[in-house]
């Protein structure tokens, strides 16, 4: 199965609203929104099938400004440290927070859609855990 098809049984499952899609030659994205207990997120899935390497980036809708990224940057290592998978990044150029987790995808159609669940949901909830954390340690 491509990845693109088993993000898209995902999305179908969860009744999640897919925005937009962009095709190249190998790679698929998808612009969808997730619903988490804290908030809203503006998510990205990216399908590259020939690597079978399926990546979440969630946009956190935090902007650091120019002084506060190396406070910032300590505040992320800090919360990045324990995670086993998935990272809490930040733009060195627009200071933009967001959320990345991959995996590469192999097995069964069904293990590969649990599979692609599983890091969209990852990645959730790391965005849902950790966005309000971020930015009650942020310096005024």
């Amino acid at each position: 199965m491509m990845l693109s098809e088993g993000f898209r049984t995902f999305a179908k499952a969860h009744s999640l609203s897919v925005k937009s899609e962009s095709e190249a030659e190998n790679e698929c994205l998808y612009s969808f929104k997730i619903r988490g207990e804290k908030g809203n997120y503006d998510s990205f899935g990216l399908c590259m099938e020939e690597e079978r390497l399926f990546t979440v980036v969630i946009d956190l809708n935090i902007r650091i400004k120019e002084q506060g990224r190396t406070a910032a940057a300590s505040i992320l290592t800090e919360l990045n440290y324990p995670l086993k998978m998935g990272v809490i990044q930040m733009d060195p150029q627009t200071g933009a927070l967001t959320v990345r987790a991959s995996q590469y995808i192999y097995g069964t159609d069904w293990e590969q859609t649990a599979q692609i669940e599983r890091v969209v949901l990852l990645a959730g909830m790391i965005a849902d855990t950790y966005c309000y954390e971020i930015i009650k340690r942020l310096p005024e």
